[in-house]
């Protein structure tokens, strides 16, 4: 029988696609992907031309690129605010963003095929969490603090659409800083200023199922001593520690040691 343009496109003209120049290439794809379903386009290792730190050729399906134009990715990554020009990652990096030289109907069409962006989408938000690991050396303590509670609202934003998996992942992964400097500290006078457990993990970062909410009516001045609080601004979350018996014990005698 006939081969349908999918077919031909896919068995003849994507496996060369490396070879072409980018304004070809970006022609190939404007034909090609309007055809595809997700499955289809995400079956092939090597589809979409991606920016890698270093140069040359690099192709990856569209679930394993960034949306630049999603407002928190561009935050974590230090994007202008039209995601003109996509940061190129190191080649082995688990997501990239696509080249820059592509149309917007390819992007577009990307979109449509799985193209990785923040809400609601647990590897997307894990890669974010990950890249603001590496990059907390690098940033000020204002602006670590502002990209952490960025990224913090996303999850709570996702929250209700995530399987209890991506859940998971999420919570162990340590991306948040309780350092006093990121979040302005305690406010003097008050119990939480006593003794406060931020002061003995402020030099790491620490995951969402370490934290105690500040919002709830009892958990924070019940542990406040033995376990680190949530830092100063961010939202309410149904995944943050609720104490145990030993924890309030550890914080009873806390304070009998400070009386």
């Amino acid at each position: 029988r006939l081969q349908t343009p999918t077919e031909w496109l896919l068995g003849h003209v994507v496996p060369a696609l490396g070879e072409l120049q980018g304004a070809d290439q970006v022609e190939v794809l404007e034909r090609l992907l309007p055809l595809l379903d997700p499955q289809q386009a995400n079956s092939h290792s090597g589809l979409v031309p991606a920016e890698v730190s270093g140069g040359g050729v690099c192709l990856k399906p569209p679930h394993l690129l960034l949306d630049a134009q999603d407002f928190t990715i561009q935050l974590i990554f230090g994007m202008s605010g039209a995601g003109e020009n996509p940061v190129p990652l190191p080649r082995t990096s688990q997501l990239l963003f696509p080249s820059k030289a592509l149309s917007v109907g390819v992007r577009s069409q990307l979109r449509r095929l799985g193209m990785r962006t923040s809400l609601g989408d647990p590897t997307c938000l894990r890669f974010l969490m990950q890249e603001l690991q590496h990059r907390k050396a690098t940033l000020s303590a204002d602006r670590f603090g502002e990209m952490q509670r960025a990224l913090m609202q996303r999850i709570v934003e996702s929250w209700p659409d995530l399987s209890n998996e991506g859940q998971a992942a999420l919570l162990c992964e340590p991306f948040v800083s309780v350092a006093a400097e990121i979040d302005g500290g305690e406010q003097p006078e008050t119990l939480f200023a006593i003794r406060p457990c931020r002061n003995q993990c402020s030099g790491r970062l620490v995951s969402l199922q370490e934290l105690v909410s500040r919002s709830h009516p009892s958990d924070p001045f019940i542990c406040w001593t033995s376990l680190p609080l949530c830092p100063r601004g961010f939202p309410p979350f149904p995944g943050y520690k609720r104490p145990s018996l030993e924890h309030v014990v550890a914080h009873a005698r806390a304070l009998g040691e400070v009386g």
